[in-house]
């Protein structure tokens, strides 16, 4: 480009550009005598590019509302969008996204970077699960054990019933000959071949000793076998319960943005933009029109960055934001406490804006190209938010930082089993000792 043709396009001595603050793209920070403002951030340095292709300087002008801007029924604007409407800058410094009423009133560059929005909340503290002591095994593993335990106890009744079966018929023999008493045994025992297999199916597995043992090859097998599975499963099941407590369980408060409507959580989203129209302007009973009683809406970035942090708000806005907090919020305290939901509402792209008819904006889009095809402004967009990679790992592969303390409600779910045992014990012992039915007859066999 010739020396100083840009003389010829802007009004300025410099290129001015209008700035708002969108985290991880460009930070305004206004200077402490209100003179002027403070800008960073990788539009800044894009803008500055821009600047040397055209062989001039860059000057960033902010509105004193701080907005992106909307179109006041007198057809003027507010915000940067005001700044570029009237001319008072050659285009804006910061990215934006198009819609109808903005289309009419301005031009836009090629598109910059494509967004996409999404819901960011602090991830909750990891708590006590109660049920912890179940999950060294899936919920189909323990129906196949009960089973099992269903099909083993069935075997070992009927191998007994048989068993003491051919006994009674061999005692009736002997009794036929010298008058014994052993059909009466028999008849005992076949009585209590449901308490005897009962007893010896829930004793094996829990390592407890059993009052009857097994009497003849059929009946030793079949308890043999019941006897090696309880030493595989119960081996298995303690070596794991251990690490399976540890575990905490991680409640999210939602899923969704329908789970965020249903948990009545406070959501920030930017004050003048398009988004924000969308919700305003949505029908009745709509996701969005629900959506919009628990709406925090302003344009105080920190207040909401510092909400999110306290828990007590989550943001709803594009990716690109939330990805510049989560990586400074990374970079600072190397740890991921946030999560991230996306939204059903499409994305769309960025641009920069111009003032219709502007002579500025094909010099611009050559350059925007250029670095388009080059690769470097992605590379300097995301320069800004690599950290955030770490923190959007699956959760399988997130770096675990700390580790947490067992807790008395880890404990709980264990607990709830002995005490359940030793009542359903007491109760036995005390049904044995004052009624005479219950007590339990010698063992005949």
């Amino acid at each position: 480009m010739e020396p100083h043709l840009h003389q010829d396009l802007l009004p300025f001595t410099c290129l001015r550009a209008g700035v708002v603050t969108l985290p991880g793209l460009v930070q305004v920070t206004r200077l402490p005598d209100g003179d002027g403002v403070k800008v960073s951030g990788p539009l800044t340095r894009i803008l500055s590019t821009i600047a040397t292709s055209l062989n001039t300087c860059v000057e960033f002008v902010a509105p004193s509302d701080n907005l992106w801007g909307n179109r006041n029924p007198d057809g003027n604007w507010t915000g940067v969008l005001g700044l570029t409407h009237r001319k008072e800058v050659d285009m804006t410094g910061t990215v934006l996204t198009v819609d109808k009423e903005r289309s009419q009133d301005f031009t836009f560059s090629v598109p910059i970077r494509s967004y996409e929005r999404t819901i960011v909340y602090t991830r909750p503290v990891p708590e006590a699960d109660i049920t912890g002591f179940i999950r060294p095994y899936t919920p189909l593993v323990w129906c196949l054990l009960l089973m099992t335990l269903i099909i083993m106890w069935l075997s070992l009744w009927a191998t007994q019933h048989y068993q003491h079966t051919l006994n009674k018929h061999q005692a009736k023999k002997g009794e036929e000959k010298d008058g014994s008493e052993e059909v009466v045994v028999v008849d005992n025992a076949i009585k209590n071949s449901a308490w005897t297999s009962t007893l010896w199916i829930i004793t094996a597995p829990i390592a407890q000793a059993s009052a009857w043992w097994p009497v003849g090859g059929r009946v030793r097998t079949v308890a043999g076998v019941w006897l090696l599975m309880s030493l595989v499963l119960s081996s298995v099941f303690r070596s794991n319960l251990k690490a399976m407590l540890i575990l905490p369980r991680l409640r999210l408060p939602f899923e969704s943005l329908e789970g965020l409507i249903q948990s009545n959580i406070p959501t920030f989203i930017l004050q003048s933009t398009v988004f924000h129209e969308a919700i305003l302007n949505a029908e009745t009973g709509s996701q969005l029109n629900r959506l919009l009683p628990q709406l925090d809406i302003h344009s105080n970035i920190p207040l909401a960055i510092k909400n999110l942090m306290a828990g007590t708000h989550s943001i709803l806005t594009a990716q690109h934001p939330i990805f510049n907090v989560i990586h400074q919020n990374f970079l600072g305290t190397r740890t991921c406490p946030f999560y991230v939901v996306p939204s059903p509402h499409k994305g769309g792209w960025y641009y920069m804006f111009f003032p219709k008819a502007s002579r500025l904006k094909p010099l611009v889009d050559k350059t925007l190209v250029r670095l388009q095809e080059a690769g470097i402004l992605d590379k300097i967009i995301m320069e800004d938010v690599r950290h955030a990679r770490e923190c959007l790992k699956p959760k399988s592969s997130a770096v675990v930082t700390s580790l947490r303390a067992l807790e008395l409600g880890d404990f709980y779910g264990v607990y709830s089993i002995y005490g359940g045992c030793i009542v359903a014990a007491g109760l036995a012992f005390l049904l044995e000792m004052n009624i005479p039915k219950f007590r339990p007859t010698p063992n005949l066999t």
